[in-house]
């Protein structure tokens, strides 16, 4: 059976203890040292006074004798790799800009509505019942189009809350 050492490492493979250390050494078993002090296997004092050795360390042994009585620390699980974001295409740019401007039209038809009155100008109101039918249609792509990347995301990042029993958009 082969034991390791402080850094996890078997013997043959542990660094030689006269070798000098660099500050990211020193701050790893700082880190470690802070890791044992939440875990209540330090009290203040030996953290404090431990903390302050392993900074003054000069080499591998200085540290090894920090954290020669503490067990070895749990691994860290590797934090997850941000997946690029879904694309735009071309047709969810020009979906918003026809909702926009559908929108603003519309508003202008039926400020034109209320103020000449609605008996002559009643064809405003067939185009902007047009306009509203197409806007709706923009605003619809759009919903479906945000419905889609999302469950792309939660697809790709495999997240626990991630629902795929979820029913698919209405075609």
């Amino acid at each position: 059976m082969t034991t390791t050492g402080p850094f996890g490492l078997p013997p043959w493979q542990r660094p030689d203890p006269r070798q000098r250390v660099g500050d990211l050494e020193r701050s790893a078993v700082a880190d470690a040292l802070g890791a044992h002090y939440a875990a209540g296997r330090l009290d203040p004092d030996d953290f404090d006074h431990r903390a302050g050795q392993a900074l003054r360390a000069v080499s591998r042994r200085d540290l090894d004798v920090l954290l020669a009585d503490l067990p070895p620390l749990p691994p860290v699980p590797p934090t997850p790799t941000a997946h690029p974001p879904v694309p735009w295409r071309g047709a969810d740019v020009l979906a918003i800009l026809i909702m926009i401007s559908c929108l603003g039209l519309a508003a202008v038809l039926l400020l034109g509505l209320s103020v000449a009155g609605a008996a002559e100008y009643a064809v405003l109101g067939l185009v902007g019942g047009s306009v509203a039918a197409v806007g709706g249609a923009a605003g619809y792509h759009t919903l479906r189009r945000s419905w889609e990347v999302a469950r792309e995301r939660d697809r790709r990042q495999l997240r626990p809350d991630a629902r795929p029993d979820r029913p698919s958009w209405p075609a």
